[in-house]
């Protein structure tokens, strides 16, 4: 069973204020007596008209950056928004432009990671541009728990079971004792054919 990317890649956080349909912090606050709703009218909204406003926030900051441009942080934000909506080939091109602002950045890597591998059924091999994005992120985060975890599946999935067992206890070092992931990592090792 391929666990899932969020438990062996950092925690990302996705912002709450996103969820909740307030506008993103660089958008000019809205005036706070046209929020107040005339008595007697307040009611809370349905998951679809939240659901809805939060699309249209996307939506609308995807026409923006993509007339005017933005930071690295606005574009990964667009990202995770995509994730979201389980709109990947949306959210790994918002990702690489982010990368492309931040070349070093780890984060934006795992964000386009994340759009790489959730649309993939489970069992499946694991694609060849996920593969690269995850060695790029091992280049630059040599402790990156999911780097190791998952070029150590690649590798193993290519027959290098040597190459698989050597990256796999590299992330034994790296995983604090007591978590619950280096079991599935001995597992992993275990079932690798001998040296």
């Amino acid at each position: 069973m391929r666990p899932s990317v969020l438990a062996l890649l950092p925690v990302l956080f996705f912002p709450m204020t996103c969820l909740a349909g307030e506008a993103p912090a660089t958008a000019t606050p809205p005036d706070p007596q046209a929020a107040t709703p005339a008595a007697g009218q307040a009611r809370s909204l349905s998951p679809a008209e939240m659901m809805k406003g939060t699309r249209d926030q996307v939506d609308a900051m995807a026409a923006r950056l993509t007339r005017d441009g933005g930071p690295a942080e606005e574009w990964l934000l667009l990202a995770r928004s995509y994730l979201q909506f389980k709109e990947y080939a949306k959210a790994e091109d918002a990702a690489r432009r982010a990368i492309a602002m931040k070349p070093k950045d780890v984060e934006a890597r795992t964000v386009l990671a994340e759009a790489q591998i959730d649309p993939v059924p489970h069992g499946q091999r694991l694609p060849a541009g996920f593969v690269a994005t995850m060695r790029e992120i091992l280049d630059l985060d040599p402790t990156s728990i999911g780097g190791l975890y998952y070029i150590g599946l690649a590798e193993s999935q290519d027959g290098h079971a040597d190459k698989a067992r050597t990256l796999w206890t590299r992330l034994l070092d790296v995983l604090p004792a007591g978590d619950a992931r280096r079991d599935e990592v001995g597992k992993r090792l275990a079932a690798l054919p001998p040296k």
